[in-house]
């Protein structure tokens, strides 16, 4: 772009004709980088908001199933503990067991699914089960092995440490899964409305390459991913007045908005091309 800067795009894609045409006319590249850096900040919120439940999540129900977790200490690769071989952890609502301490188990000789519960605590490893109690045929997979953890001791006040200290991860994990499809969705969607802008260009004879229809369509999906920033942080309802239903049609508003200014972007071009031709033909008179 020559008269605007990238910096600037947030601003000027959502009213100004005269982005559009620079954007068409001389924008370099098509506007993924764009979509990336406007990903990371929606995904960012999205992934801050995300550790920040976790973290109240450990200070409000952590306490009570530290209450409950067993001293522990490892020892060449095996569990021991200061409760009886076969020992439950209740979930604080439901008053269901979610984890079983059983350090009578040998591998491979019970698993979560037949203890009904979604974690199995052995004496040699910890089994997870990733399926439905009710299912047929859960999924269960091993995810830590005692064997390297030799002289490990866990207690009550170690327990929510580690919770802390995992909570602190979250958001980082959360925004390096988030953002990936974030990015390839945004990117198959901007190729999907370029193919409108290409077919309006036709149609109305605009001269624009299909780099610069595209580039516009990124801008135009761009405006969808900034309106969907600003709906983060409006508020779940105000006066009273619950706004739920914006969330739920927040979608369709985005799908709306990208379409729109997509037609918006290319035909500001037509603009462009018939001052230049008015100037060329006025020149040769």
């Amino acid at each position: 772009m020559k008269q605007f800067k990238p910096w600037q795009a947030p601003l000027w894609a959502f009213f100004s004709t005269h982005f559009y045409r620079d954007l068409g006319s001389h924008g370099k590249g098509v506007g993924f980088v764009y979509l990336l850096c406007l990903l990371a900040i929606s995904c960012g919120v999205e992934s801050i908001k995300t550790g920040l439940y976790f973290y109240q999540k450990i200070e409000t129900v952590g306490p009570y199933y530290a209450e409950q977790i067993p001293s522990m200490e490892i020892a060449n690769g095996k569990l021991s503990m200061d409760q009886k071989p076969i020992y439950y952890v209740f979930d604080p609502e439901s008053q269901q067991p979610v984890i079983a301490f059983d350090t009578r188990v040998e591998d491979g000789k019970k698993s979560p699914h037949e203890l009904g519960v979604p974690v199995l605590v052995t004496s040699k490893n910890i089994i997870a089960n990733f399926g439905r109690k009710e299912a047929d045929l859960p999924f269960e997979n091993e995810v830590l092995n005692f064997g390297s953890f030799n002289g490990m001791k866990m207690d009550k006040q170690g327990f929510m440490q580690m919770l802390r200290t995992c909570s602190l991860g979250v958001p980082f994990i959360d925004f390096a899964l988030r953002l990936p499809p974030a990015w390839a969705w945004h990117i198959f969607q901007a190729f999907a409305y370029s193919v409108a802008g290409l077919i309006l260009a036709r149609m109305i004879s605009i001269n624009i390459k299909y780099e610069g229809i595209l580039r516009i369509a990124s801008f135009a999906v761009g405006n969808a991913i900034i309106l969907g920033i600003l709906a983060k942080f409006f508020p779940e309802e105000v006066a009273g007045v619950s706004l739920t239903n914006f969330g739920v049609h927040l979608g369709f508003l985005q799908m709306l908005v990208t379409f729109v200014y997509t037609l918006f972007g290319v035909s500001a071009n037509l603009s462009a091309a018939t001052f230049v031709s008015v100037e060329e033909e006025q020149k040769s008179q």
